[in-house]
């Protein structure tokens, strides 16, 4: 576990002691905690009421890294020249549970009530969280004396943080297509990793007949639909795992018809270049799912997808062992020792390579494809199939 602080601390007495201590899983005080920042600010020599006047307690950074933190406790006191410990407490859920901020959206989370700081007084909270990013922000709306209407609340507390959100870390690659809900004829689909490795519908950067179609998926929330003939993307892979680099490659699809044996979702690499050296996401005329190398191939069973039918599919790979996991679950027939030696180069999303009698362009549609430079386990594939709840069809 590793935190960096920069804080300060601005009110009106003259005399301020600031004491900070670490409590690792603490089950008397924070029963749900991974780790507990513990902060009692003592005032010496003043009366200062944190109902009345100003006081404000400002964390600029707080980075805490590790295994991921269920919540944190911000303990203030301020009264009559006292130690007087207020608590304070919300669970910052990454793990797809409704409450509050879940996953690796943009969200912003205002719970119903208020945190009891103490004596009559309490406190309302707002979190909001930047999307495609572990920066959330916590800040109150406002002090009252419970009971009564936020709206008359004083400022108390504003507390910024970065946490290691597995969904983002190491991410290097995101394509949320949802650029039509700002540009209803975007011909780029960004790429919100911040790495740069934005998108090109079709052939060219203006319409062409290898654009796929945008759909929307209910309000902001598109998807890309493919025809199965010569619609496809073509991405950046700046920052994209090579050679036997461990990875992760996920993707939602939705399949109309099998143009051919083995039509391709999504993913990188080209076996001209290294033997084994392609990376990418398909599915087959059986019904199975499969990782595709052009090597060789590792395939779950057939009967497994359907059409017309959403499925999150993810394949990893370790420097070893490639595993296949379908909508939450380790496919137990695909996990292989391969020795796969990737280009990073030629991502393509919707076929599988631009040469000539082997592209196997995918008919439906694609949404949500993320490429990481690290392997998931089971819990967090779990949890970021959870995090996106598809809609029952892709209509256009």
């Amino acid at each position: 576990m590793k935190t960096r602080i920069t804080n300060g601390f601005r009110n009106k007495s003259e005399r301020t002691f600031v004491f900070i201590r670490y409590h690792i899983r603490s089950l008397f005080l924070f029963p749900r905690s991974g780790v507990t920042l513990l902060i009692v600010v003592v005032l010496a020599g003043a009366i200062l009421s944190i109902g009345i006047g100003v006081f404000e307690l400002a964390f600029g950074e707080l980075l805490i890294s590790g295994e991921a933190v269920d919540s944190f406790r911000a303990i203030m006191a301020a009264d009559r020249g006292l130690e007087k410990l207020l608590y304070l407490d919300r669970v910052l859920d990454w793990d797809g549970s409704p409450a509050g901020c879940p996953g690796a959206g943009a969200c912003t989370f205002e719970p119903d009530g208020t945190f009891p700081l103490g004596g009559d007084l309490c406190l309302a909270l707002k979190l909001t969280r930047e999307a495609g990013t572990a920066n959330t922000t916590a800040t109150s709306v406002g002090e009252v004396r419970c009971g009564n209407p936020i709206a008359g609340g004083k400022r108390a507390l504003r507390v910024s943080y970065q946490k290691e959100n597995p969904l983002v870390a190491g991410l290097v690659g995101y394509w949320a297509f949802n650029d039509a809900a700002v540009n209803p004829t975007s011909q780029t689909a960004a790429d919100s990793s911040g790495n740069g490795n934005d998108g090109t519908l079709g052939s060219t950067a203006g319409g062409d007949v290898n654009d796929p179609e945008w759909t929307n998926l209910g309000g902001p929330n598109y998807a890309l639909k493919f025809d199965g003939v010569d619609e496809y993307v073509s991405c950046g892979t700046s920052g994209f795992p090579a050679g036997s680099a461990a990875r992760t490659v996920s993707a939602w699809f939705n399949v109309d018809s099998y143009p051919t044996a083995r039509p391709t979702i999504a993913g990188y690499g080209n076996d001209a270049i290294n033997s084994f050296g392609d990376f990418k996401l398909a599915v087959k005329n059986t019904g199975a799912v499969m990782v595709r190398y052009n090597g060789a191939d590792t395939e779950s069973a057939g009967g497994l997808i359907t059409t017309s039918a959403w499925h999150h599919l993810v394949a990893t790979y370790d420097g070893s062992i490639v595993e296949l996991f379908l909508d939450g679950n380790e496919d137990p027939v695909a996990s292989v020792a391969r020795p796969l030696n990737t280009a990073a180069t030629s991502c393509t999303i919707g076929r599988f390579t631009p040469t000539a009698g082997d592209t196997n362009y995918f008919d439906g549609c694609i949404e949500d494809v993320k490429v990481w430079n690290s392997v998931f386990d089971s819990a967090e594939i779990s949890n970021e199939f959870s995090s996106y709840t598809p809609p029952a069809s892709c209509e256009l």
